[in-house]
C-alpha cells in the first residue's frame, strides 16, 4: 500500500470546537478566517467515525478534507470561464423548431394522412419523433 505525505495542516482557529456543530442555535460570529460549518447528525458522525481511524481531531481531519479537494481542484487546470452558460436557458444557435407547435399544417396533414391509413398512435409518435400525447392532440 502506498502511502503519501500530506503537507501540515494548521489548527482550525475555534476556541469551541462545538459550536461549529450547533444546529438550530445561535453560535458566536465567526472571527476572520473561520468558518462555522454546519451538518445534520448522520453526517458528523460519519466524519467522527472517519476522523477516529485516522487518529486525527475532528477539526484537524475536515481542513485535511477541504485543503486534499483544492488541491484536486487546482490539478484540474479548469478554466475561470467553466460555468460561463451554466445557468443560460437560450437555446443553442440553429434554425431549431420550438418544442411546442413545432408541426406545421403541412406535418399535420401528413400526419393525419398516415392514421386514416392505419398507422398507430405509437408508430406515429416513433416516426415522427414525439410523445405519443402530442399525436392524439394533433388528431383532435
Amino acid at each position: 500500500m502506498a502511502t503519501a505525505t500530506l503537507p501540515a495542516i494548521p489548527k482550525p482557529r475555534l476556541a469551541d470546537a462545538s459550536r461549529c456543530w450547533q444546529v438550530g442555535r445561535r453560535s458566536a460570529p465567526a472571527a476572520e478566517g473561520d468558518y462555522i460549518v454546519r451538518l445534520d447528525h448522520e453526517l458528523r458522525e460519519s466524519l467522527e467515525r472517519m476522523a477516529d481511524l485516522a487518529n486525527c481531531k475532528l477539526g484537524t481531519y475536515v481542513m485535511e478534507l477541504v485543503v486534499k479537494a483544492i488541491a484536486d481542484f487546482r490539478a484540474q487546470h479548469i478554466e475561470s470561464s467553466f460555468l460561463d452558460g451554466l445557468n443560460d436557458n437560450t437555446p443553442p444557435p440553429g434554425d431549431m423548431k420550438p418544442r411546442r407547435g413545432r408541426f406545421s399544417a403541412e406535418d399535420r396533414e401528413k400526419i393525419n394522412a398516415q392514421h386514416d391509413a392505419g398507422t398507430g398512435v405509437a408508430q406515429l409518435a416513433t416516426r415522427w419523433h414525439c410523445g405519443a400525447s402530442t399525436i392524439r392532440r394533433l388528431l383532435d
